[in-house]
């Protein structure tokens, strides 16, 4: 494992610091008169996160060599959707 792309722990740590700026951004963007809509915007980031994890796992079990396309795909998307939730684009 001399590649760190092929490496689990970088691949994991990328997803989870991924989900956390999407957390994050989510967090900044609730309105305080809203409170109905609170709940998607604190545990949608959270689970889309453990969701992109648990594919990523599953692909780590199946393909080996090429899961780090899942990382990359996984992390594209979450922090997509981190900046698109903060400028209140979602």
């Amino acid at each position: 494992m001399g590649n760190p792309i092929e490496n689990p722990y970088y691949n994991i740590f990328i997803i989870f610091i991924c989900g956390v700026i999407f957390w994050v951004a989510s967090i900044n963007s609730i309105k305080f008169s809203a409170q109905t809509g609170v709940f998607v915007y604190i545990y949608l980031p959270l689970i889309s996160a453990a969701m992109v994890m648990v594919l990523y796992l599953l692909s780590r079990l199946l393909i080996k060599r090429y899961s780090w396309i899942i990382t990359l795909v996984g992390g594209l998307a979450l922090l997509t959707a981190g900046i698109a939730t903060y400028f209140n684009y979602l």
